[in-house]
């Protein structure tokens, strides 16, 4: 059973002066239903079907019935029949494919009586409707004022003419504004420049939108030629916005050429200039060019599977002006990283400054490939930390430090390490760094590691005898034998789950397929997360 940490809150003092609390409110989680759509009394349903439809005809039904009744026959001539400000809805029918853009300025009335756009209802067994851009999908830039109360639903964007050395910058959606009550699910992109950009000036400036939410989509492939600019699989800034049960993979570079590989480009990229934190739980984040998700405002990051990323978790950034937002990083997995070309890389986890965050029930396993940076990286270079609480996490085989304090003397400050376990068969550093906490406090932590001082504090190397008295800790345990676990991995989870050897590959390539109609729950962060786990008993 994996639980959502939905609030924490430390007293300022946590250690020192009182004994340290952890008030934690738990809320169980469950894998996310489909959204129901229900027309309210003067909903009007358009249709559009580009093999029987006609542009001419009023769109009100999905059947041609004469008298200029009938299907539309462009997304745009549907689009144009909805009324802004009602709660009207779009069908567009399945199996078909359309080259059209939509410039979206239309809303719904309210949250509850929202504008539709999806695809017919009926045969699900047929794919989405697929949507072949010549600028954007779905874009809007007019004066950034945005859009409200919008449904975007069961659509496929694609780029057709996908070129990996002159990638345009395509994107499937491309949004500036101020969005409230806004609605992607069910939405995948692929091959584009860009997957979705949304952009709040608003935002920025104190007057973020509201709850948008990203649910069941597929991000994969976004790539722009080297001359075009950066890429990302998301891009967003100045949204409270929730992103669920997603997969985003292989974004902002290709496999025929491992150079494009670059600092900038992420499968998820929340900029900091957005003010508000993001939250992101139980989705997939795999093979980014960069970061699996930089989350420069923080937020909540629960449940997720990052996979072969060569950096997977950013919280803060040294760009921004401020610390990000106290953060909740609970329930996920890190499976392996890479480098990023020839630039070293290798992090599960790097939190760069601000106080008041909770890291808890992780797992960060197995860094087979990538040179060997810190697991756990904490920065008090550009802001400081204050009041970090590391519990219940495991560290097993990354093959390098498993955490690493940068900054000054005194950046990083009053820490908290509980029950965590660290399984190193190499031996390595557990903590490194010049800016080891002038706080700390250790308590009932394992440690399986053959390094005999493992311990870099204040400048010295020290046994773990030393290390014990040196913070006072309470019931910790070391051992230089290191216990033989049972060996899971994407690979063995998938070649079991379907009694083949492709691995990883083949799980990532039939988790691209996952839409509604053809849902298989057993290729998201829920049944993976819950395999690797049983093999450390959680």
């Amino acid at each position: 059973m994996r639980f959502l940490i939905i609030f924490v809150l430390f007293c300022a003092s946590l250690i020192g002066q009182s004994k340290p609390t952890m008030p934690i409110f738990e809320e169980e989680q469950r894998p996310i239903e489909w959204t129901e759509l229900v027309p309210s009394q003067d909903t009007i349903q358009y249709f559009v079907d580009n093999a029987i439809g006609d542009d001419s005809f009023n769109g009100r039904s999905p059947w041609v019935l004469g008298n200029g009744v009938g299907p539309k026959r462009t997304i745009q001539a549907g689009y144009n029949a909805l009324r802004d400000g009602y709660p009207d809805f779009l069908f567009i029918k399945r199996g078909q494919t359309f080259n059209e853009n939509i410039e979206w300025n239309k809303s719904g009335r309210s949250n509850t009586e929202r504008m539709v756009i999806s695809a017919y209802q009926n045969e699900l067994h047929l794919p989405r409707p697929v949507i072949v851009p010549t600028y954007a999908a779905i874009f809007h830039f007019r004066n950034y004022q945005g859009f409200s109360n919008v449904n975007i639903m069961s659509l496929d964007i694609k780029n057709p003419s996908y070129n990996p050395a002159t990638n345009s910058s395509l994107c499937g959606f491309t949004l500036l504004g101020t969005f409230n009550n806004l609605l992607i699910e069910d939405v995948r992109t692929t091959g584009m420049g860009g997957g979705i950009n949304l952009y709040d000036p608003n935002g920025v400036a104190g007057q973020p939108g509201d709850n948008v939410v990203l649910r069941r989509c597929v991000i994969v492939d976004a790539f722009k030629g080297p001359s075009v600019g950066h890429s990302q699989g998301m891009f967003t800034t100045g949204h409270r916005m929730v992103i669920e049960e997603c997969l985003f993979d292989h974004n902002g570079w290709t496999d025929s050429d491992l150079s494009t590989q670059t600092i900038f480009n992420h499968n998820i990229y929340v900029s900091h200039s957005g003010i508000v934190p993001i939250t992101f739980r139980n989705s997939i984040s795999a093979r980014a060019s960069s970061h699996g998700g930089q989350f420069r405002t923080g937020g909540i990051i629960d449940n997720n599977l990052f996979y072969q990323n060569p950096l997977s978790i950013l919280i803060g950034s040294s760009q921004s002006t401020v610390p990000p937002n106290p953060s909740v990083v609970s329930n996920n997995i890190v499976l392996d990283s890479h480098d990023i070309f020839t630039n070293p890389r290798g992090n599960a986890l790097d939190i760069v400054g601000g106080s008041n965050h909770l890291v808890v029930n992780n797992l960060f396993k197995d860094r087979l490939t990538g040179s060997g940076q810190p697991c756990v990286s904490i920065s008090g270079s550009f802001f400081p930390v204050r009041n970090l609480n590391l519990t219940r996490n495991i560290i097993s085989n990354w093959r390098s430090q498993s955490f690493y304090f940068s900054g000054n003397a005194g950046s990083v400050n009053q820490v908290i390490f509980r029950q965590n376990e660290i399984y190193e068969p190499l031996s390595q550093l557990i903590m490194d760094g010049p800016a080891y906490p002038q706080t700390t406090l250790s308590l009932y932590n394992k440690y399986y590691n053959p390094a005999t001082q493992p311990f870099l504090v204040n400048g010295a190397y020290r046994t773990p005898t030393q290390y014990f008295s040196l913070v006072g800790d309470v019931g910790s345990t070391y051992s230089t034998t290191v216990p033989v676990l049972q060996s899971v991995s994407l690979d063995t989870y998938y070649n079991t789950l379907r009694n083949t050897n492709t691995g990883a590959v083949g799980f990532l390539t039939e988790a691209r397929e996952n839409r509604k109609g053809n849902w298989d729950p057993a290729l998201t962060s829920w049944a993976v997360n819950n395999y690797i786990r049983a093999a450390y008993g959680r």
